[in-house]
């Protein structure tokens, strides 16, 4: 999860692996990784366009009226690269030790 984003806690039925937050202007983003992320961010922004007032309603949060957010995690930056002049917010994820715990880290790159 991105810092400052609350999560929403619905899925979009067509594309259950991206999740659905909110950012504290009711602004939304959908988050996605994986092999299918870029596919599965289209398919539940357009459920999500569409079903913005239930949403709001099942969530009780206030969401925007403007465009939503799309977010795309993934390991390997080089091949997406392409996409960090779209309409869409790359991250790259890395892996890391601190004081004896795995985490993973991630990083904007647009």
């Amino acid at each position: 999860m991105i810092e400052g984003l609350t999560p929403l806690g619905v899925e979009c039925p067509a594309a259950r692996s991206v999740q659905l937050a909110a950012d504290a202007s009711g602004r939304m983003h959908l988050l996605a990784e994986g092999a299918d992320a870029l596919q599965a961010l289209s398919q539940a922004a357009g459920w999500a366009q569409l079903h913005r007032s239930l949403l709001a309603q099942a969530t009780g949060v206030a969401l925007q009226k403007d465009a939503i957010e799309q977010h795309l995690f993934t390991a390997d930056a080089k091949s997406v690269r392409w996409l960090l002049d779209a309409d869409i917010r790359v991250h790259v994820l890395a892996k890391t030790t601190v004081r004896g715990e795995s985490i993973t880290l991630a990083c904007a790159l647009n």
